[in-house]
């Protein structure tokens, strides 16, 4: 293991000669490109942005892009809160992972977030689909009973 972990990665690109070779997904998730003639391209890998593989001419399934995430990281002594498809505690802090839309919702406390937020990825077509964006936001101010759309 590298201690990297890849996120938004472009799609592959198509071929449209039967001769040549599509190619690979990016590093993140990208969906593989795929050539001619009734075959399919891969989809972007589901929450991490990732764009999908694209086709050439007579395709079955150019590939969709993968969808974002949202994931937003506090200390667990300074805040408590609920919401998010997934909760990870890892040393002193806390990780909400957001796949869907949601809420963010302090029960107590008061502190400093961090927020990561990875956009859908583009679908691909005759080319290939573009990684989705990365916005990232750290030590801003929540208060006790504030709520945060995600």
């Amino acid at each position: 293991s590298t201690g990297y972990y890849y996120i938004a990665g472009g799609g592959g690109g198509g071929n449209v000669r039967a001769a040549g070779t599509a190619g690979a997904g990016g590093k993140g998730g990208g969906g593989n490109g795929c050539i001619d003639s009734g075959s399919s391209a891969g989809d972007g890998v589901a929450n991490t942005g990732s764009g999908g593989g694209g086709g050439g001419n007579n395709v079955t399934h150019e590939g969709n892009g993968g969808k974002g995430v949202c994931i937003v990281k506090y200390r667990t002594s300074e805040i408590t809160a609920t919401g998010g498809n997934n909760t990870y505690v890892v040393g002193d802090y806390t990780y909400r992972k957001f796949t869907s839309s949601g809420t963010l919702t302090v029960n107590s406390g008061t502190g400093k977030y961090d927020v990561l937020l990875i956009a859908g990825g583009g679908a691909g077509n005759d080319g290939a689909g573009g990684a989705g964006g990365v916005v990232f936001r750290n030590g801003l101010q929540i208060n006790s009973w504030e709520e945060l759309g995600t």
